[in-house]
């Protein structure tokens, strides 16, 4: 399973809402969907997020 970890609670909060990804805690979230359908939404969403806080995942 992969997981990411934020600077903020918010961007972790955001990212849960897509299907497939799973909280660990409040600032970090993992994959445990199919692979191939999690990875596009998730990347997707993870460069919108970048982008709009400024704050890269801690990996």
């Amino acid at each position: 399973m992969n997981a990411v970890r934020w600077q903020s609670a918010s961007v972790a909060d955001t990212l849960r809402n897509l299907p497939g990804v799973t909280a660990r805690d409040d600032r970090t979230v993992a994959i445990s969907g199919r692979m191939p359908d999690v990875y596009r939404q998730f990347r997707v969403w993870l460069t919108v997020a970048t982008t709009l806080t400024n704050q890269p995942p801690y990996c």
